[in-house]
């Protein structure tokens, strides 16, 4: 954990010697791998001499934290209760244990031994250990207890480069796609590049319904403002309640989702129709901890989304996506995450022609962070996604039409004291398609200012 424990609280702990043990395991080596954050390669080096080696103090203590901190509790407390054992004074052994029962459900041991190690007077680096697991420990008694709200607000500003996402070739493209020359853009298919202002946020409630049980509800709102382009200014709000249950390493979560998105848009006809639209689904999501540094998920989410001018555009759809996270050794902390997702889209309004904007899309989205120190989180995400048309013509005239939208973010999460945060972002986007008339590219940076209310 922090160079670790075995120097930060040694209280009363008797001194040994790491050259001194018998046997081939290097715990020199183990201990290098811990300090530097690789805590599975210290565990990995020394499970394999646990039968020879169980009941030596040191190599004991080392094996515990190398399995607390590589995500297997339960193995740590079989350990580190070696350990006590035979050193009841042993302040390290005996914090970090606390830590293996607090990992593993057990609030009220690991609450007993933490207020214990309280009293002894520990120097600074183990009291804010002892102090954020009391924390922990605080937050979640007030959660089983009774309800809880939090929020945040955020306000920031950004630049976008194509606003509503068209091509910057259109004349050329109409021909290409229609044999139509000349024709130049209006409304919403001029290509518009401004800055903006950002406003938004949210509160969330939760309520216990019974142990490994909740209830949840969380509302949302985002606004854009644009300096010069107004008729793109945007509103979304959007909601989400259900239930969600904890059983060890399993999550599942049912909830009802709506939104509504609000854009008045530059379209030059008469009446003019806007961008409005709302959406009404639900969602199944399960996720489980595999180990300390592995989870992975599944979701179904399905829905219908209704536009109050654009009834072609309207859609029944389903999106079933996996997740993966995995964390990786080392003193930055890195995690990379994944997410395979397919949608189908149904379209329930006819185009004159016969056919409809019904399609499907492939998706792939992958990512990494990374913690340069506690206060400042780094970030990169990439996706791509296909999208296929189910109908010729629905588009462009005698052609299926197939995108490929690619996309990379680019960001850093600098936490600039307590519950404030500052978040500058960009991404940059770029679509393909054999349609020219929907290729086009853009690109978003921002920076907000964040605040959360716990």
């Amino acid at each position: 954990m922090r160079k670790h424990l075995v120097a930060l609280f040694a209280l009363t702990c008797t001194t040994y010697s790491l050259a001194s043990l018998a046997g081939d395991v290097d715990l020199t080596e183990a201990k290098k791998l811990l300090d530097q954050g690789k805590a599975k390669s210290a565990y990995a080096k020394l499970a394999p001499y646990e039968f020879a080696q169980a009941g030596n103090v040191e190599y004991d203590y080392l094996l515990g934290v190398a399995a607390l901190e590589a995500g297997y509790p339960d193995k740590a407390t079989l350990i580190l209760e070696r350990v006590v054992a035979q050193q009841p004074n042993h302040a390290g052994a005996r914090l970090d244990l606390a830590r293996a029962w607090l990992a593993m459900g057990e609030k009220d041991r690991a609450k007993a031994e933490f207020l214990a190690l309280k009293q002894l007077n520990p120097p600074e680096a183990a009291s804010v250990v002892i102090a954020q697991s009391l924390k922990l420990i605080d937050q979640q008694e007030q959660a089983e207890r009774g309800p809880q709200v939090s929020g945040y607000i955020d306000g920031g500003l950004g630049y976008d480069t194509n606003i509503s996402s068209v091509t910057n070739s259109f004349s050329q493209s109409v021909q290409q796609t229609y044999g139509i020359s000349g024709l130049q853009p209006t409304g919403n298919a001029v290509q518009h590049e401004d800055g903006y202002a950002s406003f938004g946020g949210g509160i969330n409630y939760t309520a216990p319904i019974k142990p490994g049980q909740q209830f949840f509800a969380a509302a949302d709102l985002h606004q854009r403002a644009y300096f010069q382009q107004d008729a793109y200014n945007s509103t979304v709000l959007g909601g989400q309640a259900g239930t969600v249950w904890n059983s060890g390493p399993h999550t599942i979560k049912v909830a009802a989702l709506v939104q509504e998105f609000w854009q008045e848009g530059a379209a030059t006809s008469n009446p003019k129709p806007t961008l409005n639209h709302s959406f009404v689904g639900a969602l199944l999501d399960w996720k489980k901890k595999i180990t300390g540094f592995d989870m992975a998920g599944l979701t179904l989410q399905a829905g219908q989304l209704r536009y109050n001018d654009l009834p072609y555009s309207n859609n029944d759809q389903y999106t079933l996506s996996g997740q993966w996270l995995h964390g990786l050794e080392g003193n930055l902390h890195p995690v990379l995450m994944s997410s395979l997702y397919f949608t189908n889209e149904d379209a329930t309004t006819k185009l004159n022609n016969g056919s409809d904007n019904s399609r499907r899309i492939y998706g792939l989205r992958v990512g990494g962070q990374i913690s340069l120190n506690p206060d400042i989180d780094v970030f990169a995400l990439a996706g791509y996604q296909e999208r296929d048309d189910k109908y010729v013509g629905a588009r462009a005239p005698g052609v299926l039409g197939k995108d490929q939208l690619s996309d990379l973010t680019f960001g850093l999460n600098w936490k600039v004291k307590k519950d404030w945060s500052v978040v500058p972002r960009l991404t940059l986007m770029h679509n393909d398609s054999n349609i020219p008339l929907y290729a086009f590219d853009r690109a978003d940076f921002s920076v907000t200012l964040r605040r959360d209310f716990r």
